[in-house]
């Protein structure tokens, strides 16, 4: 009888674990965290420009030094940001009215659920929507309309490279044979 209770108290402990586990995941407190250089080379972003946006965009500002405070869901958020800039030449001053929505929207989302959605930047009001587009007759306004899926799918083949496995060296030496030496 004692047995039995000490393995429901053992499985209700691990249960108890196992709860605090998930409850810290929904938080988001699992999340790995980039540091700025990290950061960078993740978007293909110069170093001046990285920091002109840190200084600029609400979101950005305030994660100062070397420490990790990225997490990938930023890193998304920064690849939109520099196609927005560079392959619509929409200028970064103004990006700041949208930046937060979007930066909330990368982080706070599933990027299963993201690659299958768009984002829609309304241009008259400066608002943006991530939605899975599938009828755009509804649609009265201009508008960016930027498919996920490409910048999720280059940030993960940017996050899955390993670095290349080192080769066993060659000994520059050829094997001996050693024999042990008797002391008389």
């Amino acid at each position: 009888m004692g047995r039995v209770l000490l393995n429901r108290y053992r499985y209700s402990g691990y249960l108890v674990l196992f709860l605090w586990l998930i409850t810290r995941i929904v938080q988001g407190s699992h999340l790995m965290k980039y540091t700025p250089s990290q950061i960078r080379t993740l978007v293909d972003l110069p170093e001046q420009t990285f920091r002109g946006w840190r200084n600029i965009l609400p979101p950005l500002q305030g994660r100062n030094g070397y420490q990790p405070c990225f997490t990938a869901g930023d890193a998304l958020a920064l690849k939109i940001i520099k196609c927005l800039i560079q392959d619509f030449g929409i200028k970064i001053s103004k990006l700041t009215c949208i930046s937060t929505e979007l930066f909330d929207a990368c982080k706070g989302s599933n990027w299963h659920v993201l690659s299958t959605s768009f984002l829609l930047l309304f241009i008259e009001n400066g608002g943006i929507k991530i939605t899975p587009v599938k009828d755009l007759s509804s649609i009265e306004k201009p508008l960016v309309l930027l498919p996920l899926k490409t910048f999720i799918e280059e940030l993960q083949d940017a996050l899955m490279i390993e670095e290349p496995s080192t080769q066993q060296q060659i000994f520059q030496f050829s094997p001996m044979a050693i024999t042990s030496q008797k002391s008389t």
